[in-house]
C-alpha cells in the first residue's frame, strides 16, 4: 500500500527529531518487549490506539527502520529485520498525529536481533585489559563463530554471559563494560554455551609472578618464586598461605625492589592449594595480585 504524504511528513520529522512525548494514547501490545528476533524474519507488530490517533507507523532504531505496511488488519504492522543486522537490543515505537497535528509516541519496547547459531568465543577486542587507576571503564567487544564458519560480534547477545574472576579488583556488566575497582589483577569470564573465554585485566602498574605459572604443581616442599618488577614500586612483599591472602607458610616482610625473587621452603606436600600473594607498595600504598598453586603430592 503506498504511504500517504502524511506518514512521510510524519517519519521524515521523526528522523530529524526522533525523541518524542510518549503517550497513553498508543501503546504496542504484542510483541512483548524483549522478544528475540533474527535477521530477515518478520516481525508482525499490533498496536492499542485511541480514535483521537491517526496516521499511525512503527519507528525503529536503526538499522530497523520505518513501517508503515499492514498485514491486512487495523493498528497491525510488518517490520523486517534486514539481513547482517548487528546483534543488538533495538528499541521500537509506535507514532502517530492527533488532531492538531501534534506527534504523538508509544512507550518503546526493544527487540533483541540475535543468532541461531551457537556461539563459539573466538576472542575480545581488546584482547588485554589495561587501567592505570580505579574507577576507569573499558567496553570489551566479543567476537563469537558461527556454524557456518563466519565471526561476528556477539558482544549483546543473550547467549554471552559476563562475570570477573575478582569483583573487588574489576567489575563487567551485562553489557561487557569493565569498571576498575582498586589496582591488581583478574580476568574477565566470557562465556557461551559452548565455550569460556578469559580476559587478562591488570589495574596499576604492580609486579607480576612471573614463574611457576598458575594453577602449577609445585614439586616440592620448596619453590623459588620470581616476578617482573613495577617501574613505580616502593617496596614488594610475598606471602603464602593455605587459605587465599593467608600467610601461615611464609611472610617475607618488606622487600627492596631490586629484589625480584624468594625461596619459600616448608610448603606442604599434600596435594592442596597454595595461595601465594605478591605485593607492591606504590605511593605509600599496599596492592596485590593473588595466585595460586597446588601443593606436590
Amino acid at each position: 500500500m503506498p504511504m500517504s504524504s502524511k506518514v512521510m511528513t510524519l517519519l521524515v520529522t521523526l528522523a530529524v527529531a526522533p525523541c518524542l512525548a510518549q503517550s497513553n494514547l498508543l501503546e504496542i501490545t504484542s510483541p512483548a518487549s524483549g522478544t528475540i528476533v533474527y535477521p530477515g524474519q518478520v516481525v508482525i507488530i499490533s498496536v492499542n490506539a485511541d480514535p483521537s490517533v491517526s496516521h499511525i507507523a512503527i519507528a525503529a532504531q536503526d538499522p530497523l527502520g520505518f513501517s508503515a505496511t499492514t498485514n491486512g488488519q487495523p493498528l497491525q504492522f510488518q517490520l523486517t529485520i534486514p539481513p547482517n543486522t548487528p546483534i543488538s537490543p533495538y528499541t521500537v515505537s509506535a507514532i502517530g498525529t492527533v488532531s492538531n497535528g501534534s506527534l504523538v509516541s508509544s512507550p518503546p519496547i526493544s527487540l533483541q536481533v540475535d543468532t541461531r547459531d551457537p556461539v563459539i568465543l573466538s576472542g575480545t577486542q581488546p584482547s588485554v585489559l589495561r587501567f592505570e587507576a580505579a574507577g576507569e571503564r573499558i567496553p570489551l567487544h566479543v567476537m563469537g563463530v558461527l556454524q557456518d564458519g563466519s565471526e561476528l560480534d556477539v558482544t549483546h547477545s543473550i547467549q554471552i554471559k559476563y562475570s570477573s574472576e575478582n569483583p573487588q579488583i574489576a567489575t563487567v556488566d551485562k553489557d561487557g563494560i569493565v569498571t576498575t575497582v582498586a589496582l591488581g589483577s583478574t580476568h574477565i569470564v566470557v562465556k557461551s554455551p559452548r565455550s569460556t573465554y578469559l580476559v587478562n585485566t591488570r589495574v596499576g602498574d604492580l609486579a607480576t609472578m612471573s614463574f611457576p605459572g598458575l594453577g602449577s604443581v609445585i614439586p616440592g616442599n620448596s619453590m623459588t618464586f620470581r616476578w617482573l618488577g613495577s617501574n613505580t614500586a616502593q617496596a614488594y612483599r610475598i606471602d603464602a598461605g593455605s587459605t587465599k591472602g593467608g600467610n601461615n607458610y611464609y611472610r617475607s616482610g618488606n622487600l627492596p625492589t631490586t629484589t625480584l625473587s624468594q625461596t619459600i621452603n616448608g610448603l606442604p606436600t599434600d596435594g592442596s592449594t597454595i595461595y601465594v600473594t605478591l605485593w607492591t607498595e606504590i605511593g605509600g600504598r599496599w596492592s596485590k595480585n593473588e595466585y595460586f598453586y597446588t601443593a606436590s603430592n
